[in-house]
């Protein structure tokens, strides 16, 4: 699997723990969003070479109800 593909896919699985949170997916996500951002080999960082692309990550709070 190439990086481009691998980013998408990791992105793809976060966006789908925190639609359906449970406490496996949670743990999975910590590991998911360190490959992404804090590695040694950031995935984000291999993936946006080529492109130099400005990054910046939003964090958003959902309100419980």
């Amino acid at each position: 699997m190439n990086t481009d593909k691998l980013f998408i896919k990791t992105v793809e699985d976060i966006c789908e723990i925190i639609d359906e949170p449970n406490e496996y997916g949670l743990l999975r996500s910590s590991l998911l969003l360190r490959q992404l951002l804090l590695d040694e080999n950031r995935l984000v960082h291999i993936v946006n070479r080529n492109r130099k692309l400005k990054i910046s990550v939003t964090i958003q709070r959902k309100n419980k109800k």
